[in-house]
């Protein structure tokens, strides 16, 4: 198996699988790869090892099942953040939570907009 550097990243290209169905002409080549998904704010999200099919004449990609799963899970979780609470402060929390009426998420979400905005 040889490797490649794609855009800085090291790649693995497997053989040569089907003719590709989008220009006819090239090859589509599997390569485990790096892949970088911007959002409509230009953030960038790299997503590490993703099996794609690649067009070794025109660039045309695609995704297998594993690799699409894997795009849509870290898409659903790319507006979340993890928040490590130290567990005075979670008590705290859930004992306001719990007086609003609101879930520790809601909770939070509340404290940290009325806090910062």
């Amino acid at each position: 198996m040889k490797k490649l550097k794609q855009q800085g990243k090291i790649v693995k290209k497997n053989k040569k699988t089907y003719k590709c169905p989008f220009c006819g002409q090239g090859h589509m080549v599997t390569k485990t790869m790096d892949y970088e998904i911007v959002d409509t704010l230009n953030r960038k999200t790299v997503i590490p090892n993703i099996e794609v099919d690649t067009c070794d004449a025109c660039g045309e990609r695609f995704f297998g099942y594993e690799a699409a799963v894997k795009l849509e899970e870290i898409k659903k979780k790319g507006s979340l953040i993890t928040l490590y609470i130290n567990p005075e402060l979670q008590k705290r929390i859930k004992n306001s939570a719990d007086k609003h009426e609101r879930s520790f998420e809601e909770e939070v979400n509340h404290l940290l907009e009325t806090t910062l905005l």
